[in-house]
C-alpha cells in the first residue's frame, strides 16, 4: 500500500514530469523514442501518452524528429545550457573562496558536494593555489567514514539521506568505531578534526549547507600532524568557516540566478 508521501496534488503533472524524466534519464544515448515506448515505460495507455507529449511539445519541451518519434525539446536544451553556465559561474566563485583562504593558511582546502546522495570533489585547491581537481570527481566509496569531510556530511545528514549514504556507502560501524557518539559531537561542535593514522593525514571539516537548511557538502583541511595544534587548529577553523559562509552565499545566488 503506497503512502501519503507518494501522493501528489496534481497527478497529470506527475505523469508529464515522468515522461520527461525518461526521455533525459532513461535514454543514455539520447535517442529519439517511440510513443509506444514511452507509454509503457511509464505504464500508462497510448492516447494519455499522446496528449501528455502533445501539451509538452507545445510548450517546447518535447519535440518529433523526422520520423515521428519524441525527444526533448529547446526548452530542456535552455535548462542544460543555464545549468552548464550556472554551475561554471558557481564554481568559479568557490574556487576564488578557496584560493584566498588557502593564501592564508598555506594548506590545500577541497570543497566536497554531496548530490543525488554521491558525494563528489568539487574543487581542490592545493596548499600553493595549484587547482589539482577542478571539476567533479566521484569521491572513493567507504571515505565517506574515514575523512573529516566525510564524517561532517554524514553527521549533518538528515535521517533519511544517512541511510541512503550507508546503502551507498557501507555501514558506518565497520569503518568508523563509536560513530554514534562522535555524529553527536561533530553536530554540536559545527565541526570535525579527525587523524587518519593510515595516510598520516590530519583532517578539518565544516559543513556547507543549502538555502533550504539541507546538508550541501563540507569544505575540508588536509595537513600533517606536525602543522596541526591549538593555535593551528583555531585559524584553520576559523578560515574554513568564513570559505563556508561564502559558499553558502554563492549557493543562494545560483538558487537566485546569480
Amino acid at each position: 500500500m503506497r503512502g501519503k508521501k507518494d501522493e501528489v496534488p496534481v497527478k497529470s503533472v506527475k505523469k508529464a514530469l515522468d515522461m520527461l524524466s525518461i526521455l533525459l534519464f532513461d535514454n543514455p544515448r539520447g535517442n529519439s523514442m517511440r510513443l509506444k515506448t514511452l507509454a509503457q515505460k511509464q505504464g500508462i495507455s497510448v492516447k494519455t501518452a499522446h496528449n501528455l507529449l502533445k501539451t509538452m511539445a507545445a510548450c517546447g519541451y518535447i519535440e518529433k524528429d523526422g520520423f515521428g518519434n519524441y525527444t526533448t525539446g529547446c526548452q530542456c536544451r535552455k535548462i542544460a545550457y543555464r545549468n552548464q553556465t550556472a554551475t561554471c559561474r558557481f564554481q568559479s566563485r568557490v574556487t576564488d573562496t578557496l584560493l584566498r583562504h588557502v593564501k592564508e593558511i598555506g594548506e590545500g582546502m577541497t570543497y566536497i558536494l554531496l548530490e543525488n546522495n554521491v558525494w563528489t570533489t568539487f574543487v581542490n585547491v592545493g596548499p600553493r593555489g595549484d587547482l589539482q581537481r577542478p571539476d567533479v570527481e566521484t569521491v572513493r566509496r567507504f571515505y565517506l567514514y574515514e575523512t573529516a569531510t566525510g564524517k561532517v556530511i554524514f553527521a549533518f545528514s538528515s535521517p533519511e539521506r544517512r541511510q541512503l549514504l550507508m546503502e551507498e556507502n557501507g555501514m558506518p560501524e565497520f569503518y568508523w568505531p563509536d560513530y554514534e557518539d562522535e555524529v553527536k559531537r561533530i553536530r554540536t561542535r559545527g565541526y570535525c578534526i579527525t587523524l587518519r593514522k593510515r595516510y598520516r593525514t590530519y583532517s578539518y571539516a565544516v559543513p556547507v549547507f543549502a538555502p533550504g537548511g539541507e546538508i550541501a557538502g563540507a569544505l575540508g583541511v588536509y595537513t600533517l600532524p606536525e602543522h596541526a595544534g591549538e593555535s593551528r587548529d583555531r585559524i584553520i577553523l576559523a578560515h574554513l568557516k568564513r570559505a563556508a559562509a561564502s559558499v553558502m552565499r554563492h549557493l543562494r545566488c545560483a538558487g537566485n540566478g546569480f
